[in-house]
């Protein structure tokens, strides 16, 4: 009889030791960020976006945007190369801060990296035309290796809006990169133009654009090399 008892002590013993040999369900997790991907690169049907060298999400067409993902927090490279290749196109290194919400903005010549605003909630008005402006711009290491300042106004109008003495919606340097909030309208038809500051220039602007109740748009400049701009319109 107590050598019965104590085998069943033993077998107890032993299913308890193995049982802590598992992950603790209290321990705390790896620090993570969020991660997506904005995709205005037109030399690419697609775009695979990498983290530390690792796909962590693969086929986002031109003028699409991925979802957010959760990626490990911390210093890392992050890039994007075109879907069905191995060739990296774009690349830069990323301290993507604990619980930070990051859109990496990719361009036919440059990669930005943009941290949503603790006052940007990302979220779309449900009865609203959604716009959001983005600038890509390569990254810089100093403001001496910037250049001259690249000053330009953003007008969003219904399509045919005559410009001239009129308010701009935003103001940016397109020398640095930018991720504005989201701009609320009425759902229809606008067009977006981007002009000299101050003045009625137009140099680059998107065509008439439908956008209806709930929909979010992000339109992403970008200066081409050698002059002159570039425009793509994401679907968020």
């Amino acid at each position: 009889m107590w050598q019965r008892r104590m085998s069943g002590i033993l077998l107890v013993a032993l299913v308890a030791a193995a049982g802590g040999c598992d992950d603790d369900p209290a321990a705390p997790a790896d620090p993570t960020a969020e991660l997506r991907l904005l995709n205005g690169a037109s030399d690419a049907a697609a775009l695979d976006l990498l983290a530390d060298g690792e796909v962590v999400i693969t086929g986002v067409p031109y003028e699409g945007s991925s979802d957010y993902l959760e990626v490990p927090a911390g210093t890392q490279e992050v890039a994007v190369r075109a879907t069905g290749t191995t060739t990296v196109l774009h690349a830069l290194e990323a301290n993507l801060v604990q619980d930070g919400s990051y859109t990496l903005m990719a361009g036919g010549e440059a990669l930005s990296l943009a941290v949503r605003s603790p006052g940007d909630t990302g979220a779309a008005q449900i009865d609203r035309a959604n716009i959001r402006i983005v600038n890509v711009a390569p990254p810089f290491t100093d403001s001496a290796s910037a250049g001259p300042p690249i000053l330009l106004d953003v007008h969003i109008t219904p399509p045919g809006t005559d410009l001239a003495g009129r308010p701009a919606e935003l103001s940016l340097d397109a020398r640095f990169p930018s991720y504005s909030t989201l701009l609320y309208f009425e759902p229809g038809t606008w067009v977006v133009r981007f002009t000299e500051a101050g003045t009625a220039t137009v140099v680059a602007g998107t065509e008439a654009l439908s956008i209806g109740a709930g929909a979010v748009r992000a339109v992403m400049l970008e200066g081409v090399e050698g002059g002159g701009w570039t425009v793509a319109v994401v679907e968020e």
